[in-house]
Protein backbone atom coordinates (compact mmCIF):
# COMPACT_ATOMS: atom_id res chain seq x y z
CA UNK A 1 0.00 0.00 0.00
CA UNK A 2 1.47 3.34 -1.01
CA UNK A 3 1.45 5.97 1.68
CA UNK A 4 0.12 9.41 0.96
CA UNK A 5 1.85 12.43 2.37
CA UNK A 6 1.14 16.10 2.73
CA UNK A 7 3.56 18.99 3.14
CA UNK A 8 3.07 20.74 6.48
CA UNK A 9 4.81 23.87 7.76
CA UNK A 10 5.70 23.88 11.47
CA UNK A 11 7.79 25.99 13.79
CA UNK A 12 10.50 24.01 15.58
CA UNK A 13 12.50 25.39 18.51
CA UNK A 14 16.13 26.06 17.61
CA UNK A 15 17.45 23.75 20.35
CA UNK A 16 15.37 20.88 19.00
CA UNK A 17 16.58 21.59 15.47
CA UNK A 18 20.17 21.32 16.69
CA UNK A 19 19.40 17.93 18.19
CA UNK A 20 17.67 16.76 15.01
CA UNK A 21 20.65 17.99 13.00
CA UNK A 22 23.00 15.86 15.13
CA UNK A 23 20.70 12.88 14.61
CA UNK A 24 20.52 13.34 10.83
CA UNK A 25 24.31 13.61 10.58
CA UNK A 26 24.73 10.44 12.61
CA UNK A 27 22.18 8.63 10.43
CA UNK A 28 23.48 10.14 7.16
CA UNK A 29 20.04 11.39 6.13
CA UNK A 30 18.55 14.76 5.30
CA UNK A 31 16.63 16.93 7.76
CA UNK A 32 13.21 15.98 6.34
CA UNK A 33 13.92 12.28 6.68
CA UNK A 34 15.14 12.78 10.25
CA UNK A 35 12.01 14.70 11.21
CA UNK A 36 9.76 12.07 9.58
CA UNK A 37 11.55 9.31 11.53
CA UNK A 38 11.06 11.18 14.80
CA UNK A 39 7.41 11.84 14.01
CA UNK A 40 6.87 8.19 13.08
CA UNK A 41 8.38 6.99 16.37
CA UNK A 42 6.01 9.17 18.37
CA UNK A 43 3.06 8.07 16.19
CA UNK A 44 4.04 4.42 16.72
CA UNK A 45 4.21 4.81 20.50
CA UNK A 46 0.90 6.68 20.62
CA UNK A 47 -0.86 4.16 18.35
CA UNK A 48 0.35 1.27 20.55
CA UNK A 49 -0.86 3.10 23.65
CA UNK A 50 -4.30 3.55 22.08
CA UNK A 51 -4.43 -0.12 21.08
CA UNK A 52 -3.43 -1.19 24.58
CA UNK A 53 -6.19 1.01 26.04
CA UNK A 54 -8.72 -0.41 23.59
CA UNK A 55 -9.29 2.97 21.93
CA UNK A 56 -7.85 1.86 18.56
CA UNK A 57 -7.92 -1.57 16.96
CA UNK A 58 -4.68 -3.32 16.14
CA UNK A 59 -5.78 -3.54 12.52
CA UNK A 60 -6.40 0.20 12.28
CA UNK A 61 -3.06 0.94 13.96
CA UNK A 62 -1.35 -1.32 11.42
CA UNK A 63 -3.13 0.49 8.61
CA UNK A 64 -2.17 3.94 9.91
CA UNK A 65 1.47 2.95 10.46
CA UNK A 66 1.59 1.02 7.16
CA UNK A 67 2.73 -2.22 8.81
CA UNK A 68 1.19 -5.66 9.34
CA UNK A 69 -0.91 -6.61 12.35
CA UNK A 70 1.86 -9.03 13.30
CA UNK A 71 4.26 -6.07 13.32
CA UNK A 72 1.93 -4.24 15.72
CA UNK A 73 2.03 -7.20 18.13
CA UNK A 74 5.81 -7.47 17.80
CA UNK A 75 6.23 -3.73 18.48
CA UNK A 76 3.98 -4.00 21.53
CA UNK A 77 5.86 -7.04 22.80
CA UNK A 78 9.22 -5.28 22.40
CA UNK A 79 7.88 -2.40 24.53
CA UNK A 80 6.41 -4.71 27.16
CA UNK A 81 2.82 -3.86 26.24
CA UNK A 82 0.02 -6.40 26.43
CA UNK A 83 -2.57 -6.27 23.67
CA UNK A 84 -5.84 -8.15 23.70
CA UNK A 85 -8.10 -9.35 26.47
CA UNK A 86 -6.82 -9.21 30.03
CA UNK A 87 -7.29 -12.11 32.49
CA UNK A 88 -10.61 -10.78 33.80
CA UNK A 89 -12.01 -10.42 30.28
CA UNK A 90 -10.87 -13.96 29.45
CA UNK A 91 -12.52 -15.30 32.63
CA UNK A 92 -15.80 -13.56 31.80
CA UNK A 93 -15.70 -14.92 28.25
CA UNK A 94 -15.16 -18.48 29.52
CA UNK A 95 -18.20 -18.05 31.78
CA UNK A 96 -20.25 -16.72 28.89
CA UNK A 97 -19.06 -19.51 26.58
CA UNK A 98 -20.06 -22.12 29.15
CA UNK A 99 -23.54 -20.57 29.46
CA UNK A 100 -24.18 -20.46 25.71
CA UNK A 101 -22.23 -23.63 25.03
CA UNK A 102 -19.72 -22.19 22.57
CA UNK A 103 -17.16 -24.76 21.40
CA UNK A 104 -13.51 -23.76 21.80
CA UNK A 105 -11.54 -22.30 18.96
CA UNK A 106 -10.39 -25.10 16.70
CA UNK A 107 -13.26 -27.50 17.47
CA UNK A 108 -14.62 -29.23 14.39
CA UNK A 109 -18.16 -28.52 13.23
CA UNK A 110 -19.10 -32.08 14.14
CA UNK A 111 -17.70 -31.66 17.67
CA UNK A 112 -19.60 -28.40 18.03
CA UNK A 113 -22.85 -29.93 16.73
CA UNK A 114 -22.69 -33.04 18.94
CA UNK A 115 -21.49 -31.35 22.13
CA UNK A 116 -23.99 -32.05 24.88
CA UNK A 117 -22.49 -29.59 27.33
CA UNK A 118 -19.71 -27.04 27.63
CA UNK A 119 -17.81 -29.16 30.18
CA UNK A 120 -16.67 -31.32 27.29
CA UNK A 121 -14.84 -28.30 25.90
CA UNK A 122 -13.98 -26.57 29.17
CA UNK A 123 -12.93 -29.34 31.62
CA UNK A 124 -11.11 -26.91 33.95
CA UNK A 125 -14.27 -25.10 35.01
Amino acid sequence: MATRSKAVTIRVPQDLLELIDLYRKEQHIDMSAAMRQWLYRVAEEFALKLVEEGRLSGGRAAEILNVSLLDIYRMAESKGLRLGADEEQQRRFRQYAARVRLPPKGASKQQAATASDASMFYPCQ
